[in-house]
């Protein structure tokens, strides 16, 4: 009778060990088994998952994250609070949940143990009471076995499978990113005074005066989710006087929802803020940038600020909820529509995200603004200015992985308002460097026909 207990209580415990919980913004499932002797393991379908012997027990703990409350997360995430602090806020309901999955597990074993008993000898309840305490105590044992040899140290050498075998890459990336933008956005905030500061006290530089600039045009790009890009818009906008930012691109990494909380950083900006969306936004971007009053999509209209008038194209696989490359079947059919547009109206500015879009109409235009590349380039081809901001983002979290040092980048475009229509003075480009704390300015010069060279570009200036 009392082996058959103990085998009926492990048998119900193993059949039924397993159940669901909400953690804040998680939808989990806890389960136990008996194989993997003192193995612990965290599933995140379909990407895998971790494992590492973490006890002295032949039982196997397995934890599956089952499905995420997008809102919750994006609530969580974005709610102010540190690392620390989010830990506690989850700690008190895991230990809730802990509790009641053993005293679940306790119940089952101390009913299987009965339920063995009596399965043998006459059929009376203190055989059923008898197989149960022993059922019970067995399974008491073994949680208490776990529990006190349990060491979370394990988890300092874990084995991955499925795609999260990248996954040390991934949880170093995370937490040089955290580290990394929290002190960048002190850096962003000294380097764009120095900068002002810097131009302040020198005099037509390049050797050209901009006291006739009468619109400045902020261009960026491929901010591709990092935070601080934003926080450096801002601050270039506020500190050198921009009328205007047209950005050609790629905001977010996935276009998801969890992703447009990025974009409330946008609400405060002082000045209107033009997208042509990139490759890497979605409908669901679209729709929240839809609700900031600075904001304004570019879909292939004719859009006028301060007398500018400007085209701007989308990037066909903004169109999809899902990230997937522009295929040159959907970039020939968005040349051929912006040949109908230019056909009947003829823009001072176009702006797109892929070259491949804005190439073919150099020389019909008098800028041209793209991105994608993540190169920042300045050329005059055929009457054309051809700029590519690069990537304002540093391209995004992951640049901070990066061994080379990936700048953030942007361009500020001084436009003349004269008789004949807007000209472009000057074209400044603003490298920010992370790692060495400092900043590179170039100012490129563009003269009027018949005044010597098409474009000018100075040597530039690094400084702190």
């Amino acid at each position: 009778m009392w082996v058959l207990s103990i085998i009926s209580a492990l048998l119900l415990v193993a059949l039924l060990g397993q159940s669901n919980y909400a953690l804040d913004a998680f939808q989990i499932q806890v389960s136990i088994s008996f194989r993997d002797f003192g193995r612990s393991e965290f599933h995140f379908p379909p990407f895998g998952f971790v494992r590492a012997r973490t006890h002295f027990s032949p039982l196997r703990l397995s934890v599956s994250l089952q499905s995420v409350d997008l809102e919750g997360l994006r609530g969580l995430v974005f709610s102010g609070m540190s690392q620390e602090q989010i830990y506690e806020r989850l700690l008190y309901p895991a230990r809730i949940i802990l509790f009641g999955f053993v005293l679940r597990l306790l119940f089952l074993a101390a009913l299987g143990g009965g339920l063995g008993a009596a399965l043998v000898g006459p059929k009376h309840w203190k055989d059923f009471l008898r197989g149960g305490g022993c059922g019970l105590i067995v399974m008491l044992l073994l949680l208490v076995l776990t529990v006190s040899t349990f060491s979370p140290g394990g988890f300092k050498n874990p084995e991955y499978r499925g795609m999260l075998q990248a996954a040390p890459w991934m949880v170093d990336l995370a937490q040089e990113a955290f580290t990394g933008v929290e002190n960048l956005a002190e850096h962003v905030r000294v380097m764009s005074s120095n900068l002002y500061d810097f131009l302040q006290q020198v005099e037509n530089l390049g050797q050209v005066g901009l006291e006739d600039t009468d619109l400045k045009v902020l261009h960026v790009s491929d901010i591709h989710n990092n935070p601080v890009a934003l926080n450096l818009v801002d601050r270039i906008v506020h500190t050198f006087a921009v009328d205007l930012v047209i950005d050609t691109g790629d905001l977010t990494d996935f276009g998801s929802p969890l992703e447009a909380e990025l974009l409330t950083r946008l609400d405060d900006l002082p000045v209107p803020y033009l997208i042509a969306l990139g490759n890497h936004d979605s409908p669901t971007i679209a729709q929240h940038l839809e609700d900031i009053p600075a904001v304004t999509l570019l879909g292939g209209e004719i859009v006028e600020v301060s007398g500018l008038r400007i085209l701007g194209v989308p990037d066909p696989a903004a169109t999809r909820a899902t990230m997937t490359p522009t295929s040159p079947a959907e970039l020939e059919t968005a040349v051929e529509q912006v040949e109908g547009l230019l056909a009947v109206t003829s823009p001072d500015l176009l702006a797109t995200h892929d070259w491949r879009l804005a190439m073919p109409f150099v020389g019909r235009v008098p800028v041209i603004l793209h991105g994608h590349t993540h190169s920042t380039l300045i050329r005059e081809i055929e009457d054309t200015i051809v700029i590519n901001a690069g990537t304002s983002g540093g391209a995004g979290i992951r640049g901070l992985q990066s061994r080379e040092e990936i700048p953030y980048t942007l361009v500020m475009l001084h436009y003349s308002d004269e008789e004949e229509g807007w000209r472009v003075l000057a074209a400044d480009t603003i490298y920010f460097y992370y790692r060495r704390a400092g900043f590179e300015f170039r100012r490129t010069i563009f003269s009027r026909a018949g005044e010597g060279d098409e474009t000018e570009e100075n040597a530039g200036f690094f400084g702190p």
